[in-house]
């Protein structure tokens, strides 16, 4: 992670894939502030969110901290009725959120979908193509599709 130029170094992802993103200034100036309380504590580390054994965190202690911060988040829905989550539901969330924008900000989704495809390390964009099925109510819903302007295609029957 380069604290300087915002730019954070995935490594062995799913389908021991490698990439590099960069974060926004908000989250890298975040980011900042948590190293310099994490440099006190652990000075020697190479990891960023260091156990207090200075080694890593398991994926299984991640996934169940994010459930139980996910239960929290929802103290009037009883744990067994909320939907199974997945720390990797976050790049869904993610992808879909972008695709949204783009759709109120009225932009053509076809032009911007490689750039997405890059951000996200997808190898083919029909992967990146794969988060706009997330999207039907959102579709109606949206700014970037002018529906009135569509009713001359569909030709009236009568």
């Amino acid at each position: 992670m380069d604290l300087n130029t915002g730019e954070l170094r995935i490594i062995e992802t799913k389908k021991h894939k490698s990439r590099n993103i960069v974060m926004s200034d908000e989250m890298n100036s975040l980011a900042k502030s948590y190293a310099a309380v994490r440099d006190a504590a652990f000075p020697e580390s190479e990891f960023f969110f260091p156990s207090p054994s200075g080694g890593p965190y398991s994926a299984g202690w991640m996934q169940g901290k994010f459930k139980r911060f996910f239960a929290l988040s929802k103290p009037d829905v009883p744990k067994d009725l909320l939907p199974s989550v997945r720390v990797y539901d976050l790049r869904h969330r993610f992808a879909t959120a972008v695709l949204n924008w783009w759709l109120d900000e009225k932009k053509d989704l076809g032009s911007r979908l490689p750039y997405l495809q890059t951000y996200m390390g997808h190898k083919d964009l029909e992967a990146t193509a794969y988060y706009i099925h997330l999207l039907p109510e959102n579709l109606i819903k949206s700014a970037g599709i002018d529906w009135e302007g569509m009713k001359h295609l569909i030709p009236k029957l009568m």
